[in-house]
């Protein structure tokens, strides 16, 4: 039984590094595909982040899938926040990263004179950073273990930070005149 435990936690760190390594690539080349002021020098970015829906997707299973196991029988605020905040990134990537992402890929492909106008709005790219900023804010929780409204306050005031950031950040290319 205590290897079935720390099977967990090995799952569950790797999910952690899966779900931050995702991140720190759609940050970054999120920032430089939207400073892009061609197709062809936003295709790049975009092959760049195509690969990290799967990263996500498995990261949040890995996440929530330990996660539950390892907080079975426990019914601390954290720990079921937790749970409900992972299957919350599940369902915000889907209906806005990815589906932004899956859209990019058939623009580029079908219509690249389109494609640019879909990377700028902005949208999806504030849900990912909320995304990114909760993250954070669950990692904290894990190591602090406070109670309900101190985790809720810390989820959604890094949620606010990640967004904020991103407002600064994901900038669209300037227009050339």
């Amino acid at each position: 039984m205590i290897y079935l435990v720390f099977a967990a936690r090995f799952v569950h760190f790797l999910g952690i590094v899966t779900l931050f390594g995702a991140f720190a690539i759609q940050q970054r080349a999120v920032a430089r595909l939207l400073r892009a002021s061609s197709v062809e020098e936003a295709r790049p970015w975009l092959d760049i982040l195509l690969p990290t829906r799967p990263m996500f997707a498995s990261g949040v299973v890995m996440q929530l899938a330990s996660g539950v196991y390892l907080g079975r029988g426990v019914e601390t605020p954290w720990v079921i926040v937790a749970a409900v905040t992972m299957v919350l990134f599940g369902l915000l990537f889907a209906l806005g990263p990815w589906r932004r992402l899956t859209s990019l890929a058939r623009a580029f492909k079908d219509t690249p004179q389109d494609a640019l106008a879909l990377v700028a709005a902005r949208g999806p790219w504030l849900v990912l950073a909320l995304l990114n900023g909760a993250a954070i804010g669950l990692i904290w929780i894990m190591v602090a273990k406070p109670d309900l409204v101190g985790t809720l306050a810390v989820l959604l005031a890094m949620a606010a930070v990640g967004a904020l950031v991103a407002l600064a950040v994901f900038r669209p290319a300037a227009a050339t005149t």
